[in-house]
Formats: structure tokens, C-alpha cells, sequence
């Protein structure tokens, strides 16, 4: 019965253990991602559908900022060279919101998945993680590819709240 206890006791802590460094998994990763640092107390909704034998899938996060985290976010982002003034790219914003482009519609409506509004007042940056890709910034050509791998945030000055997607297929 003791050894059992024991068992359960070391079964639970890894457990708490493994979740609560998922948590932290989350932030080190959009920061790693975008450069923005974000606090491991920052607490990150988000929703993260990669799996499987290609590890296809998406990683949709919402990072509310405020007070000085916000400021210090705002002003990292002035810093970061990768990170562009809104509005987005054509293709980017047919791929976040869905529209026509060289008389083919589009369905991509990633902004809705990530329940977020149109944003003007903001920040953008985007990373092309295709392999045969060079196009690192942009995302001019994303539409004639058979698959896409990509990372894009959207920072809304308006409310300090980050929108990140990363999207692997």
C-alpha cells in the first residue's frame, strides 16, 4: 500500500510538473518566435491542433498586455525590424481574412479562428517557414503552394492584444 502511495504521489507531481512547463512552453515559444518577450506570468489562451505523423496543424494564441508589460511590448516592437506598420500585405490579408486574389477566392479565414476584429491601428510580423521558401518576410507568393508553414502575429495598439498563428499543413 505504501509503495502504491509513493507511485501516485510521484504520477501527480510529474503531472502538475509537465503541465505547468507547458505553460511556460507556450510563452517561450511566441517569444522565441516574434522576439517580443513575454513574462512566463503572462497567462496565454491558446489552442494548439499540431499532431499526428507531419505534425500538421495550428497554434492559435491570444497575449492580453497591460500597464508596463505593454509598454515595454510597444516599445520592443518599435525596436524589431521584422515586426511591420499595419495595413498587411494583399496575401496576408486574404490568408488572415479570406477574399480574392488573382480572381480566385479565398476561404482562409484565420482571424476568425483566432476570434479576432479587423485591426488597423497595429503591428504586424510574419515568418515564412516553408523550407524551398525565400521569401522569410513577407508572404508575397503564399497561394500557388501545395502546403503552407508559416507564423504571423498581429500586435492591436488599441487594446495591447496580440494575436499569434503559427499554421502548418
Amino acid at each position: 500500500m505504501h509503495k502504491r502511495w509513493i507511485l501516485m504521489t510521484m504520477l501527480l507531481t510529474s503531472v502538475l510538473f509537465l503541465s505547468g512547463c507547458h505553460l511556460l512552453t507556450i510563452n517561450h515559444r511566441i517569444s522565441e518566435s516574434t522576439g517580443i518577450p513575454i513574462p512566463d506570468s503572462i497567462r496565454i489562451d491558446y489552442e494548439d491542433t499540431h499532431g499526428g505523423f507531419h505534425g500538421d496543424g495550428e497554434t492559435l494564441a491570444i497575449v492580453k498586455f497591460d500597464g508596463d508589460t505593454a509598454q515595454s511590448v510597444r516599445a520592443e516592437i518599435l525596436e524589431q525590424a521584422d515586426w511591420k506598420r499595419l495595413p498587411l500585405t494583399e496575401s496576408l490579408g486574404v490568408m488572415m481574412y479570406g477574399g480574392v486574389k488573382n480572381v480566385i477566392t479565398y476561404a482562409y479565414e484565420y482571424a476568425e479562428l483566432l476570434q479576432m476584429p479587423h485591426i488597423e491601428n497595429g503591428y504586424w510580423y510574419f515568418e515564412d517557414r516553408q523550407i524551398e521558401s525565400g521569401l522569410s518576410r513577407e508572404g508575397q507568393d503564399l497561394f500557388p503552394r501545395a502546403s503552407q508553414n508559416f507564423t504571423i502575429a498581429i500586435y492591436d495598439l488599441n487594446t495591447d492584444i496580440l494575436y499569434y498563428l503559427e499554421v502548418d499543413t
